[in-house]
């Protein structure tokens, strides 16, 4: 009987910890397409800049070469959602949403920058989607 209860109560930490990292990766992923969408309605580049630079953050860790270390990043204290995810198939989608986010943030133009936010959305959408 003892062991069929460490065996349950090892099984229930394994689950509560796991839960714990998808719920943290989720966050940090509904942030960077909030602030993707806040992007991809503002009409001031510098604004857009903000938010994509903000939604890479979460996506990304803080030793990555994309990150961008500034005061009021809304993921800070986490690794970013590609280095949570567990799923290959959602690693790419999320490695290819901050690489588009990271585009955005080095275009000149309004517009081009919209279409890498609105591309990045796309991807981020698709990657909580993703139940391989």
């Amino acid at each position: 009987m003892k062991k069929n209860f460490g065996v349950l109560l090892a099984a229930a930490v394994v689950t509560l910890l796991a839960t714990s990292a998808f719920a943290d990766m989720a966050s940090d992923v509904a942030t960077a397409r909030n602030e993707a969408a806040l992007a991809a309605k503002s009409n001031d580049m510098e604004v857009v800049q903000i938010h994509l630079h903000r939604s890479a953050n979460c996506l990304v860790s803080p030793e990555s070469g994309s990150y961008w270390p500034r005061p009021g990043t809304p993921c800070g204290a986490t690794e970013g959602a590609i280095a949570q995810s567990t799923l290959t198939l959602q690693k790419k989608r999320l490695s290819d949403a901050a690489t588009k986010l990271v585009a955005g943030c080095n275009q000149s133009e309004l517009n081009d920058a919209h279409r890498y936010a609105n591309e990045a959305i796309k991807l981020l959408d698709s990657a909580m989607a993703s139940d391989e």
